[in-house]
C-alpha cells in the first residue's frame, strides 16, 4: 500500500514516511508542495477496518478522513495544509529546564515557529494551551513532542481570535532524579574563606555542584542574607530549598548572626527563574557592622524622608525622631502646594507596631507642639510592605492663618465623588454640604444592598477623606470606615451608606422583653458606640468592645496565630458577646471556660483575639490518654544538650588542661560577649571527652507557658480524666501557681518564680450529652469564674458569614445592649461576588441550613429526625458552609460552560445530598431544600452550556466533563427519592 504526502514540511514529511514503512505497511512518497487542506484521502476500494492501522501510526495526528476517486499511483494520500503559516502563532515554552525548551525550540523551527520567550518554572503537566491554532497545527506540535518523549494534552484556553501557543512541558530526562543532582547552586559573598562550612554542609546534603563567586549588590541582593532557591523551588514539598535555608542557618548561628535583626530571606523568582540557586551571604558587610538591620522593630532599619515645606523649621522634628532612636532622617525641602495635611506612608513600618506607635507619637507631639488644628489630622498610607523607607509629609506653613486648611480644601475639585446608597432624606443635605467642601461633581447612585459604611479612594489626600468622614458623621450620625483601594492616579471617592433611617427599629424586632440598653446604661452615656466599629487595632492596644487590651510586646511573637487565617471570620452578635466575654476574662485575668456545641466559635474566639493582639498562645487537645507530663513536663533523653556541664567561664579558667580548639571556642565567645551556641558545646564536649547525665528534664507547655506569658488553650476539657484536671486546679486560682513535684517540688507563682503577667488560661469543650465526655465537678467548674454557655449560630449569622466570605461586610451587632457599627474587610471570596443570583442563593443557602441543623437535633417541623437510629448524628457546621463556598470559587469562576446555578446544584450535591445515607434521609433533604427555594420543585433543573463546536481534537474539557457527570449524579439521585417517595 503506497502512501504520498503532500505537504511543504519538508523534515516532517521524512519523519512520517519513515514512521509508515518502518510499520510495514508499504512505501511512501513525499510531494514537496504546499497543500490547501489537513485531511486524510483514500481509495474508495479501502475497507474502513483498513484505515485503524494507517492511523495508529499517524497518532496523534487525527486527519479527517475522506474517500475519493482516484488517486493515482497512490493508495493514501496526506495533505498537511494550513490556511496560515505556523510562523503566525505567538509561541511560549514553560519548562521545567532550560535543556528541555531547548531541545522543544528545536523540534519546532523546522515547521517555522520560535518561541517568543522561555519559561522555566514547576509545570504540573504537559499541556499545550491554545486559542484559535487549527487542529493540523496542534496535533503537529502533538506529533514531534512525543519524539521527545512528551505526550501533550490540550486545553482550548482562550477565544478563537487569539493566536497564543503556550506549551508546559517537563523533561522526561528529570522524571524521578532529585534536583540537587542537577542544579547548581552559587554562593555569593564577600567573605570566601568564612563559607567553605557552607558549601560543605550543602555538598553532604547531596548538591552536586555549588560554586562561590564575588557578591553582586543589586537591590537587596548582597545587602541581605538571601536564598534564591530558583529551581529547587518548583519540588513539591520544597525540601531542596529547606535544606538552603537550614545550611546557611548553621553557618549564620555558628557565627553568632542575630537571626532576629537579620533573618534568612527567601526571594521569590515566579517569571524567567534562573536556572540555578543563588545564597547571599555578605559576612564581612555584617562584621564590619556595615549591614543594617532588615526586620524586626529596630529603628535604625528604617529610612525616614521628611517632605516639609520650610527645611529649617524642621530641626525640632528630625531633633525628636533622633531622639526616639530613628538615626536615618532625611528632610526634603518640599512645594507648601504638594504637602496638603500631615500624612505617614509606612512601609514595612507598618507591620511593626512598636515603630509605627513611636513613630506616631512623636509625629503627633510636634503637630501638637507647632499648634496643629484637629481638621489637620494625621493620616496615614500603606505602600510596599517590603520597602524600608517611611515617608512623612509634615507641612509647617499656613497653620495659623488657615492657609493649610484652604490648601487641603482646594484640592477637592479634582476628584469626582459618588454617594452610593439608597434614597432617603439625608442623600440632598449630605451632597449639598460635599459640594460645599468643593467637590462639584459629587452625585447620588441608587444602591439598595450597601451592608457598610466605606468610604474608597485613590489619590486623595487622607487629610481630605478625614473631613468628608466628619461630614457624614455631623450629617448622617455614621462614622464610615475608610480604604485606599486604588493607585494614586485615581480620582473617585466612592461614599457607601446604608439606609440609615428606621434601620435601628428593623434590628431590634424580636429582642427579649428586656431592653438591655436602658438597663445597662440608663441615662444613655453610651450611644455613641453606634458609631464606632466593634473591633479596633491600634499600634499599642486592641478594644473589643468596651474592653481595651494592650498588644503583646514581648517574645515568642511566632506562637501567635496569624492573622491571614482569619481572613473568613465573621463577627456576628452570637461571636462579638463571646469575643467580648473572653476579652473581658483576659482583662480581669480570670479562668475563661467555653462550652457549646461543636462549631460555635469557642476556640477560634480566643484565637482570634490572640492573633489580634500579637499574643503567643498554645492550644492543647485534652483526650482520655492525656496525662501530666504532656502538660507539666517529662523527663526525655538526653541526647543533644544545649549547655555544658559547668560553666564555660570555671572551664576557661583552666586553659592548660583544654584542646586547641575548645580554647579558640571560647576565647571567641568571650570576646563577642555572648553564651555559646548549641553547635559550640556539643563541639567542647567532643573535644574534652564530657559526658552528661542520660536523661533531662524538659518543660511541658503549662510550665512553658507560665514562664514566658503565653495563652494555654484547653481543647476538649471534659475528655480528660478528672485527676488530670484537678492537678491543674492551682492554676484556675486568682493568683495562679504550680509546684513542680514530678521534677524537683520548685515552686511557680506563691512566693517561688513570678508567672508571667501575660499568662491566661481557657478551656473548651462540648456539652456533657456529647459522647465520651465526663460530667465536671460542681466545685472544679466554680473555678473557671470566667464560664460562658455559647449559643449555636442561627439563619441570621450564617448568612453573615456567607456575605462576608463574597462581599466582605462584617455586619453591625449589638451586645450587652450598645450597637457597633458595621465594618468592610477584604473579601476572601471576592470572586463570587459578580455571579448572576448570588445574593439570592446565599439567602436560600443560609435558610436551609439552619433548618437542617434544626432537623439534625430534631427540633424541625419534619416528621422525624434527621438521621434518627443512626450510631453517628450528622453534622453541619459553619466548617460545612466555608467549604461549599470554597468550592464554588474554585469551579465557578474558571468555567465558562455550565451556568453557574449548576455548579451551585452540584455544592448541594457534594456537601448534603451525597452525605445522606439513606432515601429517607435524602427524601427529607429535598423537602427542606424546596423549602428554602433551592430544591427540585422550587428551583427548575437549567441546562449546562453546550460545547464550543470544535471537537475535532476528541477532547472534552475536564471541568465540564466533570459538571456532566455530577450533574447526571444529581438528577439520578433526585430521581430516586421521587421513587421512593411514591
Amino acid at each position: 500500500m503506497k502512501l504520498r504526502i503532500r505537504s511543504n514540511l519538508h523534515e516532517f514529511n521524512v519523519a512520517i514516511g519513515q514512521a509508515w514503512e518502518a510499520a510495514g505497511l508499504g512505501d511512501a512518497e513525499v510531494l514537496g508542495e504546499a497543500s490547501d487542506s489537513y485531511e486524510l484521502r483514500h481509495g474508495k476500494g479501502i475497507a474502513m477496518r483498513d484505515l485503524g492501522p494507517m492511523l495508529a501510526v499517524l497518532e496523534p495526528l487525527r486527519p479527517p478522513t475522506r474517500a475519493v476517486n482516484d488517486l493515482g499511483d497512490a493508495d493514501v494520500e496526506l495533505r498537511l495544509g494550513m490556511s496560515a503559516p505556523a510562523s503566525d502563532y505567538n509561541l511560549t515554552l514553560y519548562g521545567n529546564s532550560r535543556r528541555i525548551c531547548e531541545r522543544m525550540g528545536r523540534l519546532l523551527g523546522p515547521i517555522g515557529m520560535s518561541s517568543q520567550s522561555d519559561k522555566l518554572g514547576k509545570q504540573e503537566g504537559n499541556v499545550l494551551d491554545y486559542g484559535g491554532a487549527p487542529l493540523m497545527l496542534r496535533q503537529l506540535i502533538r506529533w514531534l513532542s512525543l519524539r521527545e518523549g512528551i505526550d501533550l494534552r490540550e486545553n482550548k484556553e482562550w477565544d478563537e481570535d487569539d493566536d497564543d501557543i503556550w506549551l508546559h512541558v517537563r523533561d522526561p530526562e528529570q522524571e524521578g532524579r532529585p534536583a540537587r543532582e542537577y542544579v547548581d547552586v552559587v554562593v555569593e559573598t564577600d567573605a570566601p574563606a568564612e563559607v567553605g562550612p557552607l558549601v560543605e554542609a550543602l555538598g553532604k546534603r547531596g548538591f552536586a555542584n555549588v560554586t562561590t563567586a564575588a557578591m553582586t549588590t543589586d537591590g537587596t541582593w548582597g545587602r541581605r542574607f538571601l536564598v534564591a532557591p530558583g529551581p529547587f523551588d518548583w519540588e513539591d514539598g520544597g525540601m531542596e530549598s529547606s535544606m538552603l535555608d537550614v545550611s546557611m542557618g548553621e553557618l549564620l548561628e555558628g557565627a553568632g548572626v542575630d537571626l532576629q535583626r537579620y533573618p534568612i530571606e527567601r526571594l521569590q523568582e515566579p517569571h524567567n527563574q534562573p536556572a540555578n540557586a543563588r545564597l547571599s551571604v555578605p559576612m564581612k558587610a555584617w562584621r564590619q557592622e556595615e549591614l543594617r538591620a532588615y526586620a524586626g522593630p529596630h529603628p535604625e532599619r528604617f529610612d525616614l524622608r521628611v517632605r516639609v515645606d520650610s527645611p529649617t523649621a524642621a530641626e525640632t522634628l528630625r531633633d525628636a525622631l533622633h531622639e526616639a532612636g530613628f538615626p536615618h532622617v532625611l528632610i526634603e525641602e518640599t512645594p507648601a502646594s504638594d504637602l496638603v495635611g500631615y500624612c505617614i506612608t509606612w512601609g514595612a513600618a507598618a507591620n511593626e507596631s512598636t515603630i509605627a506607635s513611636s513613630l506616631r507619637r512623636v509625629v503627633e507631639a510636634e503637630m501638637e507642639r507647632i499648634g496643629a488644628a484637629p481638621e489637620h489630622v494625621l493620616g496615614t498610607r500603606e505602600s510596599d510592605e517590603h520597602d524600608q523607607e517611611v515617608i512623612i509629609d509634615f507641612p509647617l506653613t499656613g497653620i495659623d492663618d488657615g492657609g493649610l486648611a484652604c490648601r487641603i480644601l482646594a484640592t477637592a475639585d479634582r476628584y469626582d465623588v459618588s454617594l452610593r446608597t439608597a434614597t432617603s432624606p439625608v442623600v440632598e443635605p449630605l451632597l449639598e454640604r460635599l459640594k460645599a467642601l468643593g467637590f462639584d461633581g459629587a452625585n447620588h447612585l441608587e444602591h439598595h444592598d450597601v451592608g457598610t459604611a466605606r468610604i474608597s479612594y485613590g489619590g486623595a489626600p487622607p487629610a481630605l477623606i478625614e473631613q468628608v468622614r466628619a461630614v457624614i458623621r455631623e450629617v448622617t450620625g455614621l462614622d464610615c470606615g475608610k480604604e485606599k483601594a486604588w493607585e494614586d492616579y485615581d480620582k473617585d471617592i466612592w461614599i457607601d451608606l446604608p439606609q440609615t433611617d428606621g434601620a435601628d427599629a428593623q434590628h431590634d424586632e424580636g429582642a427579649a422583653d428586656l431592653d438591655l440598653a436602658a438597663w445597662l446604661d440608663p441615662a444613655g452615656e453610651h450611644q455613641d458606640a453606634r458609631a464606632r466599629g466593634f473591633i479596633d487595632v491600634g499600634a499599642e492596644q486592641v478594644r473589643i468592645g468596651r474592653v481595651e487590651l494592650p498588644r503583646w510586646q514581648g517574645e515568642d511573637g511566632h506562637l501567635a496565630p496569624p492573622p491571614a487565617a482569619f481572613a473568613h471570620y465573621c463577627i456576628d452578635e452570637l461571636t462579638a458577646a463571646t469575643l467580648e466575654h473572653v476579652a473581658l476574662g483576659v482583662a480581669l485575668r480570670e479562668p475563661v471556660l467555653l462550652e457549646g456545641e461543636t462549631s460555635t466559635s469557642k476556640t477560634s474566639s480566643i484565637l482570634y483575639l490572640a492573633a489580634l493582639l500579637g499574643q503567643p498562645a498554645v492550644r492543647i487537645n485534652l483526650n482520655g490518654q492525656t496525662d501530666t507530663g504532656e502538660l507539666i513536663g517529662r523527663y526525655v533523653p538526653d541526647d543533644a544538650r544545649a549547655e555544658l556541664p559547668m560553666p564555660a567561664e570555671e572551664l576557661a579558667g583552666h586553659t592548660d588542661l583544654l584542646e586547641s580548639e575548645t580554647r579558640l571556642i571560647l576565647g571567641r565567645a568571650a570576646r563577642e560577649g555572648r553564651s555559646l551556641t548549641t553547635v559550640e558545646v556539643q563541639q567542647v564536649m567532643a573535644n574534652e571527652g564530657m559526658r552528661s547525665h542520660p536523661w533531662r528534664w524538659q518543660d511541658g507547655l503549662l510550665v512553658q507557658a507560665l514562664r514566658r506569658g503565653w495563652w494555654v488553650i484547653l481543647d476538649e476539657l471534659n475528655l480528660a480524666e478528672p485527676q488530670i484536671l484537678e492537678r491543674l486546679n492551682s492554676l484556675l486560682e486568682r493568683d495562679p501557681g504550680l509546684v513542680l513535684t514530678e521534677h524537683d517540688n520548685s515552686v511557680i507563682g506563691h512566693g517561688g518564680e513570678a508567672v508571667h503577667h501575660g499568662f491566661r488560661i481557657f478551656g473548651t469543650m462540648n456539652p456533657a450529652e456529647y459522647a465520651g465526655r465526663s460530667v465536671l465537678s460542681p466545685a472544679y467548674r466554680d473555678r473557671w469564674v470566667g464560664y460562658r454557655f455559647v449559643e449555636p449560630p442561627g439563619e441570621a449569622a450564617y448568612l453573615a458569614m456567607l456575605r462576608l466570605l463574597v462581599w466582605g461586610e462584617q455586619p453591625p451587632v449589638t451586645v450587652l445592649g450598645r450597637r457597633w457599627q458595621a465594618a468592610t474587610v477584604e473579601a476572601p471570596l471576592g470572586g463570587l461576588a459578580e455571579v448572576p443570583g448570588m445574593a439570592e442563593f446565599l439567602g436560600a443557602l443560609a435558610r436551609f441550613h439552619s433548618a437542617l441543623q434544626a432537623a439534625v437535633g430534631g427540633t424541625g417541623a419534619g416528621a422525624r429526625r434527621l438521621g434518627q437510629g443512626a450510631r453517628e448524628p450528622y453534622v453541619f457546621t459553619r466548617r460545612g458552609l466555608l467549604r461549599i463556598m470554597e468550592y464554588l470559587a474554585s469551579v465557578v469562576a474558571r468555567d465558562d460552560r455550565n451556568a453557574p446555578e449548576i455548579r451551585m446544584r452540584e455544592a448541594l450535591l457534594r456537601y448534603y445530598l451525597g452525605r445522606m445515607r439513606s432515601a429517607g434521609d435524602r427524601s427529607m433533604m429535598v423537602r427542606l431544600l424546596d423549602a428554602a427555594g433551592i430544591g427540585p420543585d422550587t428551583w427548575a433543573p437549567g441546562t449546562p452550556a453546550g460545547d464550543d463546536g470544535d471537537d475535532s481534537d476528541g477532547d472534552d474539557d475536564e471541568i465540564f466533563q466533570d459538571g456532566d457527570d455530577d450533574d447526571d449524579e444529581l438528577m439520578a439521585m433526585l430521581k430516586e427519592v421521587e421513587e421512593d417517595e411514591e
